[in-house]
């Protein structure tokens, strides 16, 4: 019987690319919101933004999970959220040496290279099976669509806070 790879089967998906996300977002213990150690959380300026990357990869996994036929819009911006959780990742590896060396915790810090594996698989399954036609332009319009509104959150959440500390 031919299986299907780990990374592409539905099940790892759901566990490593929706849920253990949540589960470290709630359990941060200093990447975005700090441990009262030190001098504050890690990615702390960028968390709404990162928020909110974090949210649209599962969205878009969760839909592409769900759809029933491929997307290459679909497959964009899992590229996107893919490159998004490689590079939380690479941030965060410091942190978790530290953290895994002292603590032992720290290896939950790899958690968003797994997440990176499983999008990846999937955004290459959406790709692949999406109909040939228009698929680069479609593609490149999730990728761009899916920075362009985390960037967007970061922007319109950095304005709000310039603002609110000028009134002070």
């Amino acid at each position: 019987m031919n299986e299907q790879p780990l990374l592409q089967r539905p099940v790892t998906a759901w566990l490593l690319g929706i849920i253990m996300p949540i589960g470290m977002v709630i359990a941060d213990p200093a990447i975005f919101r700090g441990s009262g150690a030190g001098d504050g959380p890690e990615l702390g300026a960028v968390m709404p933004g990162c928020y909110c990357a974090i949210l649209l990869g599962m969205i878009a996994l969760a839909c592409h999970l769900r759809a029933k036929g491929p997307s290459a819009y679909l497959a964009g911006v899992l590229l996107a959220a893919t490159t998004f959780a490689a590079g939380l990742g690479v941030v965060m590896l410091p942190t978790t040496i530290l953290g895994t060396l002292f603590a032992g915790i720290g290896v939950l810090g790899v958690s968003p290279f797994m997440t990176a594996l499983v999008f990846g698989a999937r955004t290459r399954l959406a790709f692949r099976d999406s109909p040939t036609v228009g698929r680069m332009p479609r593609f490149l319009l999730g990728f761009l669509l899916y920075v362009g509104v985390c960037a967007l959150v970061q922007w319109r959440v950095d304005a709000s806070w310039a603002r609110s500390a000028l009134r002070f």
